[in-house]
Order: C-alpha cells, then structure tokens, then sequence
C-alpha cells in the first residue's frame, strides 16, 4: 500500500480497519435491478408532443400578428411618405 498520511486523531490501523469494513459493504449494482418503466417514458412522450403542439399553435398565431402589424405599419410608412414628398414639392415649386 503507498504511503497515506492520516489527519486527525486515528492511526494506520484505524484507518485500515475502516477501509476493510468499506471492502466489505456489497452495493447493489445499477444495472442489474433497473427495469425500464416504458408506460411513464410514453406518458411523457405523448406530453411532450401535446406541448410542442400548443407552441407551433402560439408561434403560428404570434407570427400572423407580426405580419398584420408590419403590413399597418408599412401603410402608416407609405402615407407619411406620401405626405412628404407632397411637402417637398410644394416648397420647391414656391423656390423657383
């Protein structure tokens, strides 16, 4: 055994003794005992589904609000537009 230097109060064979009883622990093995519970994994699956479902729904809706927004918005634009060069019209026609 390579050379362990022992804090505390306990010696080498304290310490040993401890690691003999920690040998001597069996623990199960994960694998061995683990059955798949496919009925919950199927559950979550069909919820997942339904969620991503309800999100393309908002999505779709969000993105026809956005565009009927860009659209008034771009007819607000064109008016101003409009206005404007009628405006600058106007003034260079009283220029020259």
């Amino acid at each position: 055994m390579t050379d362990i230097r022992i804090k505390g109060r306990g010696s080498r064979e304290a310490l040993e003794e401890h690691l003999a009883e920690l040998d001597k622990v069996e623990l199960p093995d994960p694998l061995e005992d683990t059955e798949p519970d496919l009925d919950a994994a199927a559950k979550e699956i069909a919820w997942l589904r339904k969620e991503v479902a309800d999100l393309r729904e908002q999505v779709l809706t969000t993105h026809g609000r956005t565009r009927s927004m860009v659209r008034s918005r771009s007819h607000k634009r064109l008016g101003l537009r409009i206005a404007v060069v009628i405006a600058s019209v106007l003034a260079f026609s009283r220029m020259a």
